[in-house]
């Protein structure tokens, strides 16, 4: 069900609609309020715009990070599976 979603960064409100569930939402939610607590001090100089702009920047560089890692797992574990599966199918020799 959509429910109406609230955040609140320095003197700014921001209102959304989801169906995600409470504790995604509040994940996500405590994440950028933390992202966004790291540049306060800056925000005077910098203008709120160009913070939330950091903040995505830094975002979608971990999460390519993470994609970049994810990547290197699955080949990791397509390879390591067809070994698996060779020496599965070379020591089955029945003779």
């Amino acid at each position: 069900m959509k429910r109406k979603v609230d955040l609140i960064l320095g003197d700014r409100q921001f209102s959304f609609v989801t169906d995600e569930p409470d504790e995604k939402v509040e994940k996500i939610l405590s994440y950028v309020r933390e992202e966004y607590a790291k540049y306060t001090l800056l925000e005077e100089k910098l203008g709120f715009e160009k913070i939330i702009v950091l903040i995505l920047l830094n975002s979608l560089s971990k999460y390519m990070d993470v994609e970049e890692e994810l990547g290197e797992l699955r080949q990791k574990y397509d390879k390591l599976l067809g070994e698996i599966n060779r020496g599965i199918s070379g020591g089955a020799q029945i003779g």
